[in-house]
């Protein structure tokens, strides 16, 4: 969030930065970036376009070809993982996920604290499915990885 809206605010000066997002860490992060100018989360947007009588489905679709299929994944738990190794990088990425902070996950993360992970890549999704199924994303984790793999299909 804070690279993009650098990159926003270098090529667009007098733009307003809008995050918008179901992470409600990513949210106080946001608020506190010199270059955000406001923060919402997917719930607060619903509510937005509810107010103002927006009927997303009945808007004109844009096409998204210059994202990759890596950066539509990254908020997904190993989209990360999964981003990082599709860089073609001359490196071995032993990499370690965490998804939720459970009692296994918190073990794995001091693990590392103390030298002894087991990986040189870690990739820390505090929710449960990763941010697609965040706290203001209004779907449990099942439900956002299949919407996720259905938005996939259709850009195959």
């Amino acid at each position: 969030m804070h690279y993009t809206a650098r990159i926003a605010r270098l090529r667009y000066p007098d733009a307003k930065i809008v995050f918008i997002g179901p992470c409600i860490a990513k949210r106080k992060e946001a608020i506190e970036d010199p270059n955000t100018d406001f923060v919402m989360t997917f719930e607060e947007l619903g509510a937005f376009f509810k107010g103002f009588d927006i009927d997303i489905e009945a808007c004109e679709s844009s096409s998204l070809d210059a994202i990759t299929r890596e950066s539509r994944g990254f908020g997904r738990a190993g989209g990360v993982i999964e981003a990082v190794k599709a860089q073609g990088l001359k490196v071995d990425i032993k990499a370690v996920q965490i998804e939720g902070l459970n009692k296994k996950s918190m073990s794995l993360l001091k693990a590392f604290c103390k030298r002894k992970g087991t990986g040189n890549f870690i990739e820390v999704m505090a929710c449960e499915g990763g941010c697609i199924a965040g706290p203001s994303s209004h779907v449990d984790p099942s439900k956002g990885k299949n919407l996720y793999k259905n938005a996939l299909d259709l850009h195959a």
